[in-house]
């Protein structure tokens, strides 16, 4: 029997924006997936529960840091949609081997940005500039492999190839 890869880390990643590749990138901070919650309580509920709506997210913030604000940095802030695609090889150790395998991950997005901080001026150290979207459109893949994928205008929220919102779909007529 084989055993699993251990995860180790991101080795390296590239940044697309709008089909071009973007060198001027320090990282990317990826967004939390938070549910959109409503307070159930009342008789037959012993206290309160915080109940998730099937499907239904918060805002989706992804963030791109720049080391100095450039060229490329200024046209994000022009209105209209992004399209990101953020690809990293992730590297796992295969304990059999001792040898470092690597996996594609990933991240397709969609959305506008809301916020431009250009950072500070220090001599001698970067701006840490940064580009914040809010995004509609939301897919993390794993070797090709699907992980999840939110879709707020087409009621999509797959989680490892499950549709959550698919019958949500159907009863708005929408299928």
């Amino acid at each position: 029997m084989a055993l699993p890869l251990i995860p180790e880390s991101l080795n390296d990643c590239m940044i697309y924006e709008n089909g071009s590749m973007h060198f001027a990138t320090g990282d990317v901070t990826l967004p939390s997936v938070e549910f959109i919650t409503q307070t159930l309580k009342g008789g037959g509920i012993a206290g309160e529960i915080e109940s998730p709506t099937t499907g239904h997210v918060k805002s989706l913030q992804l963030t791109v840091n720049y080391r100095i604000p450039t060229h490329d940095y200024v046209k994000r802030q022009a209105n209209g949609v992004q399209k990101l695609e953020i690809r990293g090889a992730n590297q796992y150790l295969n304990p059999e081997s001792g040898l470092h395998e690597h996996k594609e991950f990933k991240i397709v997005a969609r959305g506008r940005t809301t916020k431009a901080d250009y950072g500070k001026m220090s001599p001698h150290t970067t701006y840490d500039s940064s580009i914040t979207y809010e995004l509609h459109y939301f897919k993390i893949l794993v070797d090709g492999e699907e992980l999840i994928e939110v879709d707020k205008f087409n009621y999509i929220y797959k989680v490892d190839g499950v549709d959550y919102q698919k019958d949500i779909r159907k009863a708005l007529g929408l299928e």
